[in-house]
């Protein structure tokens, strides 16, 4: 850490921002400057070590101004002459005799005509202490000899002591993130931060630190980043563009854990010959490392089967469905060696509960169904395991994609993931979350080619080119669409009718008994819509219920009671809500409202 009360001419500059050649009236405008800054960091500081960080810096930045300021009136530095030791041998010979050690340190003397000048301007220093000019010559300039010519040794930027990574795996309610942040030694800051099990693409950190340690960063998803180093912890406070904010701490030197915590998980789960009614069925169950779990359940008499995709949480429970033409809810847990699987069908029968082993088990053999099972098992000692198939060509396509896109008015957010096996799992909804989504199960061949379905019966067919997945989607009533996702990119977190939130009034309305009434509606982030309205000065009032679309159109209805009824419709734009109300007789009048500040 730099001296906090002596800093040479070199470091006030640096943290002024300004050379050291800088005139006065350069000085006072470079240190107004980094003051203002300084001073609002110190009035919007969340925490009282933040807050005192930044006092810090602006006492230092003060020193850095009456440094300059100093070496401004005290002229020019002495200059130096430098007494270099000549080498033994000529210079010519291939190869010179070994040198004599050298001398301590360069001889170093001040030249006699401008030493008398110099010291009639210089401060005198208390004894055994160092003025800041003085420093300079001590400290910054160190001569060496290379080749009989003199090498300067530049002195390291202040921000280098807080060089290095710093990094943490951090739990934020009920999901792990990795925290890596990396410090170069001019200050810059890079990192990133992304889920433990890898499930979404990491959100990058950039920003800077200055010489007192404090931090300003942002992250790619619009995060801001604040905080200070103080020895080889990096404190850290985050805030998410919902104002949200948490704070936690990253060490220096620290090291993340290599896998996701799914990783204990991961593996193949199988049984066979599990029955059902009169039929027998094979299941085979794969955990990945990140916690993705697909799999295939197969009636034994046939061969057909349906395949079954969800994740495995950090603590082993199992979240899955089957495929969208037979609609199957999964759930248990992962426990040591075993799968806890419980089956539902919507609708249908009670659950069935399954215990799968882990460890590779040949698949079952086809039976009747009307066939004894003694007579068709064999005796497991009898099995041999078949040959592993070689890993398919769909690998290449494994990845996530993703894209918000618009049918006609209508915002959805589409996220399908290919497995490397060629597993394709994903979802898609309306972007305001107004209801559940939709998932997507199909396969991608070894050419890129797509086949998938989701529970509306909708069909996905395409191909995956690079970094593209294109779609065309067949919905039930035989109309499609087409689009494309693009590999690794982030779905927006934001509503899209976040954009109207706010509270908007009319108060010049008047009833049929000549009351004027005063209009209050809220708008909120998710597209809810609700208010009401009331005569000035009575305590009756009249609720109002509806909801914004993502493009701004709304629709709502008031109570139905004496009074109330009416419905509305219309549209926000640049801050003023115009509505078109209906009432009950089927008059309409138009009502603009104001978005208030």
């Amino acid at each position: 850490m730099p001296d906090q009360d002596h800093i040479t001419p070199e470091e006030a500059a640096e943290l002024l921002g300004i050379s050291v050649q800088s005139s006065a009236p350069q000085v006072e405008r470079a240190y107004a400057e980094k003051l203002e800054g300084l001073e609002k960091k110190v009035a919007q500081a969340a925490t009282a070590a933040l807050k005192n960080k930044y006092r810090l810096a602006v006492d230092r930045l003060k020193l850095a101004r009456d440094v300059l300021s100093k070496a401004d009136d005290g002229g020019d530095l002495p200059s130096l002459e430098v007494t270099h030791h000549e080498p033994s041998a000529p210079a010519a010979a291939a190869t010179p005799a070994p040198a004599p050690a050298p001398d301590p340190a360069p001889a170093v003397k001040a030249e006699p005509a401008a030493a008398p000048a110099a010291a009639s301007k210089a401060t005198p220093s208390a004894p055994g202490k160092k003025s800041p000019l003085m420093k300079i010559v001590a400290g910054v300039v160190a001569l060496g000899v290379v080749g009989g010519g003199a090498v300067m040794l530049l002195k390291p930027p202040a921000t280098a002591v807080y060089a290095g990574d710093y990094r943490k795996r951090i739990a934020f309610d009920t999901t792990i993130f990795d925290y890596s942040v990396s410090v170069a030694k001019d200050g810059k800051i890079t990192g990133f931060n992304q889920v433990a099990d890898k499930s979404d693409p990491p959100i990058t950190i950039t920003g800077a630190l200055d010489a007192a340690g404090v931090i300003t960063a942002s992250g790619s998803d619009k995060s801001v980043f604040g905080g200070t180093v103080k020895g080889d912890v990096m404190e850290l406070e985050e805030k998410f563009p919902s104002k949200k904010s948490v704070f936690y701490t990253l060490g220096k030197g620290t090291e993340l854990p290599a896998a996701a915590p799914q990783a204990k998980f991961a593996g193949d789960y199988q049984e066979r010959s599990l029955k059902k009614g009169d039929t027998f069925y094979s299941y085979d169950m794969k955990v990945s490392e990140s916690g993705a779990l697909t799999g295939t359940a197969t009636d034994e008499s046939d061969g057909k089967g349906w395949t079954i995709t969800g994740r495995v949480g950090t603590k082993g429970k199992i979240t899955a469905t089957g495929p969208g033409t037979r609609v199957t809810q999964y759930s248990g847990t992962v426990e040591g060696d075993v799968m806890h699987l419980t089956e539902k069908f919507t609708g249908v029968g009670d659950p069935h509960t399954y215990d799968l082993p882990k460890g590779t088990k040949p698949k079952a053999a086809i039976r009747p169904k009307s066939a004894p099972v003694a007579a068709t098992t064999p005796s497991r000692s009898a099995i041999t395991t078949p040959a592993p198939a070689s890993r398919p060509a769909a690998s290449s396509f494994a990845g996530d994609y993703r894209r918000r896109i618009t049918f006609p008015t209508t915002v959805f957010d589409y996220s399908i993931t290919v497995a490397p096996d060629g597993t394709l799992t994903g979802t898609n909804v309306k972007a305001d979350h107004s209801t559940e989504p939709s998932a997507i199960t199909g396969k991608v061949d070894a050419q890129g080619n797509i086949q998938a379905t989701d529970k509306f019966k909708s069909v996905f067919t395409g191909s995956i080119t690079g970094d593209e997945l294109k779609l065309k989607e067949t919905l039930a009533d035989g109309k499609s669409v087409n689009y494309s996702l693009g590999k690794g990119v982030s779905l927006p977190k934001d509503y899209p009718q976040a954009a109207f939130e706010g509270i908007y009034q009319n108060s010049s309305l008047q009833d049929s008994q000549k009351r004027t009434l005063v209009y209050t509606l809220s708008l909120g982030a998710r597209g809810e819509v609700s208010g009401s309205f009331s005569p000035v000065g009575s305590e009756e009032h009249t609720e109002i219920n509806g909801r914004v679309s993502v493009v701004g159109k709304v629709a709502a209805k008031a109570e139905d009671k004496p009074g109330g009824g009416q419905s509305y419709e219309g549209k926000v734009e640049n801050g003023i809500l115009t509505l078109e109300m209906t009432q009950k007789g089927g008059s309409k009048i138009t009502m603009e409202f104001k978005k208030r500040k």
